[in-house]
């Protein structure tokens, strides 16, 4: 047959009738998806959310008021016949009181609510469990107790230095104003020092296990300690036993950022302790993959810490 043959009569009416048909269907069916308080659609998930989001302000729970059960009653009837759990046919109850009809809508109204609940719940454990076992879950443990670590010696070289260096002047850091910078790193220091510019000891401070230089100390009040005592003296006071100096933290290290980013490495190790099927542990886990074992990984390769850590260099 021709891909161009019209169509008999008969077709036409067949056609017709399903178009009216399939109309009729959707014009029934407007009123439920109205209740919903969405446009028609076939998407199951939308349907689902829209009536989570209605029943859970109207169940009688919530809210005890008989207009929001009638509504609650209604609401789920809808969201039933929508999904296809329910017909128009199953609306019909034998013959009762009113009191006794809208009884008895109220309680199936409950246990379908209740049985979504359920079966929300079960996905939610199946995901849990999926994420919480297998190679996945491992990879997960060991980065966690990993950063746990990592967290732990960082917190320890903020209290902890590990050897001393002493310099006469630092260079200036011109795009910021009382600015100075060494090795990448910069430090604010106070403005008469900054507008000085004097030769005056300057000690910088290492951190105990990864050799980060994490401070600088400079005397303070002392401005002619080089015109008293030789260079070779001067650099004997790199411990600042004598003279009273004031440190400045890194700007641009980890240990500026001290407390906050050294708690925050310990997520991951707060849900390997406390897990449970909370949307707090799916988002907490998330963050940590995403965030936190990035950000371990990059600080430990930076600046060689990895390596200053067993001594490799």
């Amino acid at each position: 047959m021709s891909l161009f043959n019209i169509p008999r009569r008969s077709d036409h009416i067949s056609f017709l009738t399903l178009i009216n048909f399939n109309t009729s269907n959707l014009n029934a069916r407007l009123k439920y998806f109205e209740k919903l308080g969405i446009v028609p659609t076939t998407d199951l998930k939308a349907i689902k959310k829209a009536y989570r989001k209605k029943a859970f302000a109207l169940h009688p729970d919530k809210n005890p008021s008989p207009q929001a059960q009638l509504e609650f009653i209604e609401l789920t009837e809808a969201y039933e016949i929508l999904i296809g759990a329910e017909t128009e046919s199953d609306k019909k109850f034998a013959p009762k009181t009113t009191e006794e009809q809208r009884a008895a809508k109220l309680k199936k109204a409950r246990a379908n609510y209740q049985r979504m609940q359920e079966m929300e719940r079960e996905k939610d454990e199946l995901y849990f469990t999926k994420i919480t076992s297998g190679l996945q879950w491992n990879v997960f443990k060991w980065l966690a107790i990993y950063s746990f670590i990592f967290s732990t010696l960082l917190t320890a070289d903020y209290y902890l230095t590990g050897h001393y260096k002493a310099v006469e002047q630092m260079i200036p850091y011109n795009l910021i104003p009382n600015m100075v910078e060494k090795d990448g790193e910069l430090f604010e220091v106070h403005t008469d020092w900054a507008s000085r510019y004097e030769k005056e000891p300057i000690r910088l401070n290492y951190s105990f296990f990864f050799h980060d230089l994490k401070s600088i100390s400079i005397i303070n009040g002392v401005s002619d300690l080089n015109s008293q005592l030789p260079q070779h003296i001067v650099s004997e006071f790199r411990l600042f036993e004598n003279y009273p100096s004031e440190e400045y933290i890194s700007y641009s290290s980890v240990y500026y950022l001290f407390p906050i980013l050294h708690v925050f490495l310990l997520l991951p190790a707060y849900l390997l302790r406390y897990k449970k099927a909370t949307l707090n542990f799916a988002i907490g886990r998330l963050l940590s993959i995403w965030v936190i074992f990035p950000i371990v990984i990059i600080l430990t390769f930076s600046n060689g810490r990895i390596f200053h850590l067993f001594g490799l260099i």
